[in-house]
This record gives structure tokens, C-alpha cells and sequence, in this order.
């Protein structure tokens, strides 16, 4: 994402939205991978953190796992 028009992601620009496939339950979803865009590849294993810095709700956000940043 290059553009917003909500004042708490103005910040993060760029920030990359990608669809995560949680293979253990068989779901997935649309998330905010912290890292940079340039970085992140398909099929690249994530984790997901809370971060409540800051905030009155926490935001979940996935960070690629050491071993597949780069690519995969």
C-alpha cells in the first residue's frame, strides 16, 4: 500500500497487505506484514505479534520468520 486516508497508517507507508494461509486451521486472512516491501515474497513463513503500543485496541501484524526473509 502506498496510499491512505486514515491518519494511523500514514506512518507506516509502505506497508504491505498480504493473504495468509493458516494451514493448521485450514483459513485465511488479509494481514499487515511488517517488514520491508521489497522483502517480502510469495510463500514466505510469517508469525504473528500483538502490538498494543500506543493503542486502545491492539494491532495483530505478521513479521516474516528469520529463515525466509529475502525470499523463499
Amino acid at each position: 500500500m502506498h496510499h491512505t486516508t486514515l491518519e494511523e497508517f500514514k506512518e507506516l507507508i509502505p506497508y504491505t497487505v498480504a493473504l495468509i494461509e493458516i494451514t493448521s486451521a485450514d483459513i485465511r486472512v488479509i494481514g499487515h506484514v511488517r517488514a520491508d516491501p521489497a522483502a517480502v515474497d510469495f510463500g514466505q513463513s510469517v508469525t504473528w505479534v500483538v502490538d498494543t503500543t500506543d493503542r486502545a485496541v491492539p494491532g495483530v501484524f505478521w513479521i516474516p520468520d528469520e529463515s525466509s526473509l529475502g525470499g523463499a
